[in-house]
């Protein structure tokens, strides 16, 4: 019997659900929340002067967006995060023997990266804002003959992931492949 070999690689990867698919899964209110937190970031920073929008985290404890949206988006964004786990599972159970996660975020939380002289700054924010794209990184396993080159295999893995992710997500951006 030939030997057998565990190869892990590391994937950070961005991926980006449909707005309708959302709404179907969670309701109208997923595709409120990101021009409403634009609208009321964006005013908070005309406001304040300030030369850039900051993350979420920075309205924690306070003022200037209701306490409620907030609450109300970090809500939708733990069940995004959720929706897209549990489908990369489904989705790359197949290609690979293991998925194990390290880290998945909202982008929504993230700083934006729009300034408010940007062009088209407030629609840049309304996107950013919304629920809708997720940052994971995760541990993908594969089981390969022991003789296997593994030279240049992170290409596969990313391909594979590629290929396996994008029928199910609007969007899939692989940024990062690193062999464990």
């Amino acid at each position: 019997m030939p030997a057998i070999e565990i190869i892990r690689v590391s994937l950070t990867l961005t991926v980006q659900v449909a707005m309708e698919q959302l709404r179907q899964e969670m309701g109208e209110l997923v595709t409120a929340v990101g021009p409403n937190l634009a609208l009321q970031v964006d005013a908070f920073t005309r406001e304040e002067k300030l030369g850039y929008y900051p993350a979420l985290d920075y309205f924690n404890n306070r003022p200037g967006i209701d306490p409620n949206l907030l609450s109300t988006s970090e809500h939708i964004a733990s069940l995004v995060c959720d929706y897209v786990r549990y489908q990369m599972r489904i989705q790359l159970r197949e290609p690979f023997s293991h998925i194990k996660f390290d880290k998945i975020q909202s982008l929504a939380f993230s700083m934006p990266r729009v300034l408010p002289s940007d062009r088209n700054a407030l629609e840049k924010l309304t996107e950013h804002y919304s629920p809708n794209r997720v940052r994971a990184i995760i541990n993908a396993s594969s089981i390969e003959k022991a003789s296997t080159n593994t030279e240049g295999y992170e290409r596969l893995v990313v391909h594979k992931a590629q290929r396996w992710l994008e029928k199910r997500f609007e969007a899939v951006h692989i940024s990062d492949a690193r062999k464990l």
